[in-house]
C-alpha cells in the first residue's frame, strides 16, 4: 500500500507540473492567428505525411508522402510536440492513419522525460497543421476558406503563406523587390526596395485583425528602418498602398 500511495504521489506531482509548465511556459506572447496562411513563415517545412507511429503522447512518427515546400529528404519523420515543457502541438488529437498537412520547424529539439533528440517540431503558437482526405485540405486554410482542393493548395501555397523571401512584382517595367528584415524582430524592421524607377512608395503596417498601427511609411531612398519597440508582440503585415499590384509581407515581432 505504500509503494501505491508513493507511485500515485510522484504521478500526481509530475502532472501537476506538466500542467503548470504547459500553462507558464506554452502561453503565447501575443493573440495567436486560427489560420494556417497567417500562422506559417518561410522557414516553415510543409508536408503532406501519414501518422504511422505514436510512441509517446507527445511525440508522433509521420511518413512523408509529398513536401509542399522545402525538402526533408528523409520518408519517415519523428515529431515534437507539447512534452509539459517544450511548447508544442498538443498531439493527442492525432490518431495513427490521420493524413495531415505539416508546417514544421526542424532544428534540433529534446524531449523533457528522457532527453531523446527529435529533428522536427509542430508549434502552438497559430495554426500548423491542416487534414487531408480524399484530395481535400480541409481546416482554418484562411479567413472564410475551410477546404481546397489539394492541386489548388499547393499551386496557392506560395500566396497562402508569402514562402518567397521577397515580394516580386514588375512595376513601370522594372523588375520590383521588397524584403523585410529581419524577421522575426525584437526593435525594428528594415523595408528595402530594389530595381524600382518609382520616386517614393507608402506603405501601412496591420496587425492581425486589419487595424493599421503604422500608416503612411513613406520609403524614397529604398531603405527604410522602421521603430517597433513600442509594438506588441505578435504578427504583422507591410501593406503596400502605391503599386500597380498588391505587395504584402508578413513579420513576427517578439
Amino acid at each position: 500500500m505504500k509503494a501505491l500511495y508513493l507511485f500515485r504521489l510522484r504521478l500526481g506531482i509530475y502532472l501537476s507540473i506538466i500542467t503548470l509548465a504547459t500553462t507558464v511556459a506554452c502561453s503565447c506572447a501575443w493573440v495567436t492567428p486560427e489560420h494556417f496562411c497567417r500562422s506559417i513563415l518561410e522557414t516553415n517545412h510543409v508536408i503532406l505525411g501519414v501518422v504511422v507511429e505514436k510512441p509517446q503522447w507527445y511525440s508522433m512518427d509521420v511518413q512523408v508522402i509529398e513536401d509542399i515546400h522545402l525538402q526533408s529528404d528523409v520518408d519517415t519523420i519523428s515529431i515534437l510536440g507539447q512534452d509539459g515543457f517544450n511548447c508544442g502541438e498538443w498531439l493527442e488529437k492525432f490518431e495513427i492513419g490521420d493524413t495531415l498537412i505539416l508546417a514544421l520547424y526542424d532544428g534540433e529539439f529534446y524531449d523533457a522525460v528522457d532527453n531523446s533528440p527529435f529533428g522536427w517540431h509542430l508549434g502552438n503558437c497559430g495554426l500548423f497543421y491542416l487534414r487531408y482526405s480524399n484530395g481535400m485540405v480541409e481546416g482554418a486554410i484562411n479567413f472564410g476558406e475551410e477546404a481546397q482542393m489539394y492541386d489548388d493548395f499547393k499551386s496557392d501555397i506560395m500566396t497562402c503563406i508569402d514562402l518567397t523571401s521577397s515580394t516580386d512584382i514588375f512595376e513601370d517595367k522594372f523588375y520590383l523587390q521588397v524584403q523585410v528584415r529581419p524577421n522575426p524582430t525584437a526593435d525594428y524592421i528594415d523595408i528595402i526596395i530594389d530595381g524600382s524607377n518609382t520616386i517614393a512608395f507608402s506603405f501601412d503596417v496591420l496587425d492581425l485583425s486589419g487595424n493599421v498601427i503604422r500608416s503612411n511609411i513613406i520609403i524614397t531612398d529604398k531603405n527604410k528602418r522602421i521603430d517597433l519597440t513600442n509594438v506588441d508582440p505578435g504578427i504583422y503585415f507591410l501593406r503596400s498602398k502605391n503599386t500597380s499590384e498588391n505587395i504584402t509581407k508578413k513579420f513576427i515581432k517578439i
